[in-house]
């Protein structure tokens, strides 16, 4: 099956010009499979299923599969189905010193990589903090012990401890309508704790350094964000990453980035490192990483913490005191309204209740 795309390349300065570029696809490519996975020795794996997508074609749920590692001793991780096409394989306390295989059974043909050695990873010797005027900026030294770990990975977890905009002091009677002071606050949901996974991965080509990479900014967030309250912890994993996977990231993040365009090279150029072992002919696409970790936990005061401006409360007509509070809207503290009289001013319960906001009472803990 012939599918047309035309592409519309509007350049500056000259006229634009259409250009018509056909690709003959054969016409079961919606059920070629493709294979994305990262396996960590000592850490979290998973792997994602799916099936090649055309422009064209209709959304459909990713399929279904037996996924297996393999270690060459013999012992075996198989894949624990998490949401629809994610596994997850409970690798924390595999021997990093062997030898393993992925393999996938899909509709009755078996998928697998080569037997795979694992590089050594980097130690991180320090992680850092610095801050301009607007961000804080998050980086790594590391010392690359091993020569084949010229390219790395990062994602990390974060952990903070951070407070509501307001202390409510006001209170509402729907009964009576009547809004009245609170002489006690409860400050219990005040403070609270949240928690965040890095989504993907920051790749890093170290061809250009030596054996140390000093400062190596791989995170950022506003000086305004809530991270900067008071305590933040974040838990970084760093990982060694082949050629080929690190040109597979790449390409990914470079199509998926702002700038890129449809004459970027496409990740399929990289070839994938699995292959059909019941049929040769059978197309695969993906790439499965195989790697140790190595994690390092750093801290953060609120040294680089500026104030946004506090999100705004309202004012109603005390005959629409009702409506507003039914509404999820309850009365907070007093403001001013501009002649001189002081009246309820009214927010949503996440600006006075943490938890409201996404927090949690407990301390998290990091994720293995």
């Amino acid at each position: 099956m012939k599918k047309h795309l035309y592409i519309i390349a509007s350049l500056l300065l000259a006229a634009s010009c259409v250009y018509p570029f056909d690709v003959e696809l054969p016409s079961d490519i919606e059920q070629t499979l493709v294979v994305d996975g990262v396996i960590v020795l000592g850490g979290n794996s998973y792997v994602n299923i799916s099936n090649v997508r055309t422009f064209d074609g209709r959304y459909t749920a990713p399929p279904s599969a037996d996924i297996l590692l393999e270690e060459e001793n013999g012992a075996t991780y198989p894949g624990v189905l998490q949401s629809p096409g994610y596994y997850r394989l409970f690798t924390e306390d595999a021997n990093q010193d062997s030898r393993y295989r992925l393999t996938v059974v899909y509709k009755d043909k078996t998928y697998a990589t080569d037997w795979t050695e694992l590089a050594n990873v980097p130690t991180i010797d320090r992680i850092g903090f610095s801050a301009d005027d607007t961000d804080v900026h998050v980086s790594l030294s590391v010392n690359r012990t091993d020569a084949r770990s010229q390219y790395l990975s990062v994602s990390f977890q974060e952990i903070w401890y951070f407070h509501t905009t307001y202390v409510k002091i006001l209170g509402y009677d729907p009964k009576s309508n009547t809004v009245y002071f609170i002489p006690e606050p409860d400050l219990s949901r005040y403070w609270c704790w949240q928690k965040n996974n890095s989504s993907g991965n920051t790749i890093l080509n170290c061809s250009g350094f030596g054996n140390i990479v000093e400062d190596w900014e791989f995170t950022s967030f506003l000086r305004s964000s809530n991270r900067n309250h008071g305590e933040y912890y974040i838990k970084v994993n760093l990982r060694s990453m082949s050629r080929d996977e690190y040109r597979y990231w790449k390409n990914l993040n470079d199509n998926s980035a702002i700038g890129g365009n449809l004459f970027s090279p496409e990740p399929g150029d990289v070839p994938s490192n699995l292959r059909c072992l019941t049929d040769e002919n059978t197309a695969v696409y993906g790439y499965v990483s195989f790697s140790k970790v190595c994690s390092a936990i750093g801290s953060l005061d609120g040294r680089y913490y500026i104030q946004k401006s506090s999100e705004g409360l309202y004012q109603f007509d005390p005959e629409e005191y009702r409506q507003f509070y039914e509404m999820g809207y309850e009365p907070v503290k007093e403001l001013g309204d501009g002649m001189g009289n002081l009246v309820p001013g009214w927010g949503q319960r996440r600006c006075f209740d943490c938890v409201a906001a996404g927090g949690k009472l407990a301390k998290p803990e990091f994720d293995r």
